[in-house]
């Protein structure tokens, strides 16, 4: 696994995603929508509340790195688009934002995990539940079709709640596949790349 960092932003972006035969992109939790201005006061009141004051600053600090990165990832995630063009990619997403739908993907490669729970209505709930599940069997298909292909696999964020779905299955794969550049970035590695990503790189 390459970690992504500024010198080799320029090898991936550049020179391998170019290169790739297939491209393989993982969006982590992180690109979901963060949390609402009121949401983050009612956090400021709670600390003030409770005579944690000594938190503000750090919490201000935070409040304003999740703003530039909110600004940036919707740029950064139409940049990447743009350059995978008509490039065999997948990318899979356990973020819920409906902005990340928006983005200017090739038809049908975008992915989430299919839920395994249903919400007990019938209908409408179904059928997209089926759907996402034919999806998924199409990329998994997709998937295999790799194993004797140049591969890259690019992996922004992570999972918490389900680190199994994206980075555990992301780095297995990179073990197995004879043909694999495999980049990552997550925390304040991933906000630098989303940084960069979302100049206007041409």
């Amino acid at each position: 696994m390459t970690k992504i960092e500024k010198d080799n932003w320029e090898e991936l972006w550049n020179k391998e995603l170019l290169d790739a035969e297939m491209v393989l992109v993982g969006l982590g939790e992180e690109f979901d929508e963060a949390v609402s201005a009121q949401e983050e006061d009612m956090a400021e009141q709670v600390l003030r509340a409770k005579g944690l004051d000594w938190l503000i600053p750090e919490l201000q600090a935070r409040r304003s790195a999740n703003k530039e990165f909110e600004e940036n990832k919707v740029t950064a995630l139409e940049q990447l688009a743009g350059r995978l063009g008509r490039k065999n990619y997948y990318v899979v997403s356990l973020a819920h934002d409906p902005r990340i739908e928006e983005i200017s993907w090739r038809e049908g490669r975008l992915v989430t995990p299919p839920e395994e729970r249903m919400d007990g209505q019938e209908g409408t709930g179904k059928i997209a539940t089926d759907e996402k599940r034919t999806a998924w069997e199409k990329y998994e298909k997709w998937l295999f079709g790799s194993l004797n292909r140049k591969l890259v696999i690019l992996r922004l964020g992570a999972s918490k709640e389900r680190p199994s779905m994206l980075q555990q299955a992301f780095e297995n794969m990179a073990q197995i596949h004879p043909n694999v550049k495999y980049y990552a970035a997550e925390g304040e590695d991933l906000e630098l790349a989303i940084a960069w990503m979302a100049e206007d790189r041409g």
